[in-house]
């Protein structure tokens, strides 16, 4: 039993951990790799003279595409002004020389291709955009045509995605609109907005633009993202003369960008008491990952244990109860009463819910039970098991949840945190705990929540109501009864009890 047990919990741990690791490599679907727009209103024929303009077009664009600004605009013509082609290619601000000759490369055989009689023509890919035409567009602004392609994927929290969406992005746009004359009008950011998953936003104009059209056009295309876009993982919009694109996979080259930073609405992930400090970069990342997996692990495996000993347990019960032959059942709730010992038996030793273990109701916030009092227990350094205020008449969770109504949670940390703690992050900690261990199990958070509690400041926190099998105190003068609440009671209501203080006894003080 003991090695199925360890086998089990290698295998679970280590599900759990890829699970949570694959999260931040999911595959996104990302717009077509070419996008092109034949404009059919203006066409000429084959072997015209402006088809053998655009021929040397196309072969000047293609042999200047290592040029370091990834920019290139350039007009050929002839003695009839008729035949004159204009043409540009805007490569990617990160891509390598090659990368940029390959995709302009690429782009011009399609234009031939796919808009064979079209004199006006504009073709998008990832890395590259080339546009030609019978009229200049040189340093001239042009919204129009464009395109946008959304992101099939929905963010979790749309509201809140949208604004660092549009906060990250408008951020950008003084960075790419005031770069140097002639330099690449480029910008690209990559922030944390829950604790596992990464923003990358990249917005660009091409360098003959002056400050003042880069900044319209890029702002202009921020004003399109609620329209394509609202509340989606990702999206892409493209004008002529620039674009914007943000995603939550990276779809540039990391190592050109600049450093992860967090937005000033989103500090920094809140760290857990007692927990070793992280590291900056890819390492900080892992180690949410792996803590956030063996927590979560954890609690998993409390609750298979904890349902095969309430299986064992209630065989047992049932064998006790043939051999006394009890007449007698129980058929209304108000005649129950509870000793502290059947409490923590029934709750396997304080890690399981009540509701699971007194009536056998078992749901997704079953496991959350577990895991507030895994985190009460981490802080304050006690176990919910050996815990017992005999001047209050509490256990471990009744006490914390006491604190907290009256303000002084911090008189409850592990003695071996005071010396170096964040008297904020324990609050919050504690705070999330309570939330778990709540009396009726629809007010727990799901693991979800819990997760950006844990990694966001930012988001607010309902009060914690009190916790299943809460004991009043009888020294309490605003608590004149003890009583003891079930979760499947009304709200408000709670049972009776006697106070049965042999069973009290059988609880002894750390």
């Amino acid at each position: 039993m003991i090695t199925m047990l360890s086998i089990n919990l290698n295998l679970l741990t280590t599900l759990v951990l890829i699970g949570f690791l694959s999260l931040s490599r999911t595959s996104e679907a990302a717009p077509a790799n070419g996008y092109s727009i034949c404009d059919n209103t203006t066409t000429f024929t084959q072997n015209s003279t402006y088809h053998s303009n655009l021929n040397l077009l196309l072969s000047s664009l293609t042999s200047n595409a290592t040029i370091d600004t990834g920019y290139y605009y350039t007009t050929t013509s002839s003695q009839d002004s008729n035949s004159a082609v204009y043409g540009a290619f805007l490569c990617r601000g990160d891509l390598t020389l090659s990368t940029c000759q390959d995709c302009v490369t690429t782009a011009a055989t399609e234009a031939v291709q796919n808009c064979s009689s079209s004199k006006v023509t504009l073709l998008w890919y990832d890395e590259c955009m080339l546009r030609y035409g019978n009229v200049s567009f040189f340093r001239k602004m042009n919204e129009s045509p464009s395109a946008y392609f959304p992101n099939p994927l929905n963010a979790t929290e749309p509201n809140q995605f949208n604004k660092l969406v549009a906060e990250t992005v408008t951020g950008l746009v003084p960075v790419a609109a005031n770069a140097q004359t002639g330099a690449k009008k480029f910008a690209m950011k990559q922030v944390n907005y829950d604790g596992f998953e990464q923003l990358y936003s990249l917005v660009q104009c091409t360098p003959d633009l002056s400050s003042t059209d880069c900044d319209q056009c890029l702002r202009g295309a921020i004003e399109l993202l609620p329209k394509c876009c609202d509340g989606r993982k990702g999206g892409r919009v493209l004008f002529p003369s620039c674009n914007i694109r943000y995603e939550s996979f990276p779809f540039y080259n990391l190592d050109t960008s600049t450093p992860p930073t967090t937005p000033p609405p989103l500090p920094p992930p809140p760290q857990l008491p007692g927990s070793v400090p992280r590291s900056q970069g890819n390492d900080e990342q892992i180690s949410s990952w792996i803590i956030v997996a063996i927590v979560v692990s954890i609690a998993i495996l409390l609750s298979l244990v904890g349902c095969l000993f309430f299986r064992r347990r209630a065989m047992k019960k049932n064998n006790v109860i043939q051999e006394q032959n009890v007449g007698t059942e129980i058929n209304a709730v108000e005649s129950l009463q509870f000793s502290f010992a059947t409490i923590e038996a029934a709750t396997n030793n304080g890690y399981m819910a009540p509701e699971y273990a007194m009536h056998g109701q078992i749901s997704v916030k079953s496991d959350v039970y577990s895991l507030g009092v895994l985190i009460l227990e981490i802080v304050t350094g006690k176990k919910n098991t050996n815990f017992y205020n005999s001047d209050n008449g509490e256990y471990l969770l009744s006490h914390v949840w006491r604190h907290w109504r009256d303000g002084t949670l911090l008189e409850l940390l592990d003695v071996n945190l005071r010396d170096s703690y964040s008297r904020s992050e324990v609050i919050r900690c504690m705070h999330i705990g309570l939330l778990c261990v709540q009396e009726d199990p629809d007010k727990r958070p799901k693991m979800q929540k819990i997760l950006l509690m844990l990694s966001r400041y930012s988001l607010s926190m309902p009060s914690p109501e009190r916790p299943a099998f809460f004991l009043h105190s009888r020294t309490d003068p605003n608590m004149p009864s003890m009583t003891c609440s079930s979760s499947d009671q009304p709200a408000g209501n709670s049972l009776s009890l006697s106070v049965n203080e042999a069973s009290i006894t059988e609880l002894y003080p750390r």
